[in-house]
């Protein structure tokens, strides 16, 4: 009988604690000659893996027991009340926001025509990426609904709750649109989120096989990250031999170098504007806060010029070491902690949540996801949209 390790997937620290040490490895290889590593940033970085591996090990046991629970409750259910009505309305919500964005920044680029030229010109993404800056478009946002939309409907696909080819179409179109944000881990963050939400319906898989699916999945992600960083010309030349190697190298370990470099040199306030900013964002158009500042941060020369510091940029710029010590407990016993309940509620919405829960885990050491609107907005909507699932689910 194969061992149960599905459960490891749907463990956020898990995937921290594997894509943590990975960049690490690359980091210490020197494959590029880093700025000196600080004493102080080597022990933040090895620290943040032990605590990392600690949780993970912590939370086996409850994690494993309550998957198999949830796999065996999920297999005798017969619906989680996502009937056709409900998953078209979010599908229709995440294509009026899609339109909404191509509308609003066509308008930015000079009209439909520069906008869709730009989707077919090689490096031409630079004038959507510019228009980021500068537009603001509810569409956006909606969009994200659009991806609850993916997850809950392929949830149900699987369950033959809902026809699977009408499932698949519907998918398809919700996600194409999201290429036009020109935007590297978008589609890389839709596809594991997904994964992740649908995965406690897969049968069940043996190490070899988590290991290998993990590995693939890793690649294909890799591999969209990189087309659409050379689509949207983002700089990357692969003329000169050895380049391509070189800028995934850099991608993968480059927040680290950013990080070393920001110790014992940035300011810092003792307050989490960085941490807190969909939050403060949210005052702010309400005028019960001043404005947070921006997310982009300065370029920083470690040799190369980076603006990623992994997930411990935001607490390091908001309470140095100290907040850098609650960030590293956040996301290794934290993000476990809730990952824990949005499972045990099993609703398609809370398991998409637990998705997003574990993507910012998996990409935290290249860049931080946990102070970005649509975790925020991800979360707090599946939880109320649960609460309606509730009564399907107990």
């Amino acid at each position: 009988m194969k061992p149960n390790v599905n459960y490891l997937l749907v463990m956020p620290s898990f995937y921290g604690s594997v894509m943590w040490l990975m960049g690490l490895l690359f980091y210490y290889s020197r494959y590029i000659k880093w700025n000196e590593t600080k004493g102080i940033t080597h022990i933040v970085f090895w620290g943040t893996e032990f605590f990392l591996i600690i949780a993970t090990i912590y939370f086996d046991k409850h994690y494993k027991r309550l998957y198999n629970n949830i796999v065996e409750k999920l297999q005798d259910e017969t619906s989680s009340g996502l009937t056709f009505k409900p998953l078209i309305l979010l599908h229709l919500i995440g294509f009026y926001g899609s339109y909404l964005f191509i509308r609003d920044y066509s308008a930015a680029v000079g009209g439909y025509t520069n906008f869709f030229l730009a989707l077919v010109t090689s490096g031409a993404g630079f004038k959507i990426r510019e228009a980021n800056s500068e537009t603001i478009s509810l569409g956006t946002q909606l969009s994200y609904i659009g991806w609850m939309a993916i997850a809950a409907t392929l949830f149900e696909v699987r369950r033959k709750n809902f026809n699977k080819r009408l499932g698949y179409f519907l998918c398809f179109l919700q996600f194409l649109p999201n290429l036009f944000y020109f935007d590297r881990t978008r589609p890389t963050w839709i596809f594991f989120t997904v994964f992740v939400s649908i995965f406690p319906i897969f049968h069940k898989m043996s190490r070899f096989q988590l290991v290998r699916n993990f590995l693939l999945s890793f690649i294909l992600g890799l591999s969209l990250f990189v087309f659409i960083a050379v689509w949207s010309g983002k700089g990357w030349d692969f003329a000169e031999e050895g380049k391509m190697y070189e800028n995934i190298y850099i991608y993968l370990c480059s927040g680290y170098a950013y990080f070393n470099e920001m110790v014992g040199v940035n300011a810092y306030h003792f307050f989490p504007e960085r941490i807190l900013y969909p939050l403060l964002k949210l005052l702010n158009a309400f005028s019960l806060a001043p404005p947070p500042p921006n997310q982009i941060l300065d370029y920083l020369n470690v040799p190369v010029q980076t603006n990623v510091g992994t997930f411990l940029e935001p607490f390091y710029n908001d309470g140095g070491l100290l907040y850098v010590a609650v960030g590293v407990f956040i996301y290794s016993f934290g993000l476990n902690l809730l990952g824990y309940f949005l499972l045990k509620s099993r609703t398609p919405f809370n398991l998409y949540s637990l998705g997003n829960i574990c993507f910012i885990n998996f990409i935290g050491f290249f860049t931080p996801k946990i102070g970005t609107f649509p975790i925020w907005f991800i979360v707090f909507l599946a939880c109320i949209l649960s609460l309606w699932q509730k009564k399907y689910v107990q």
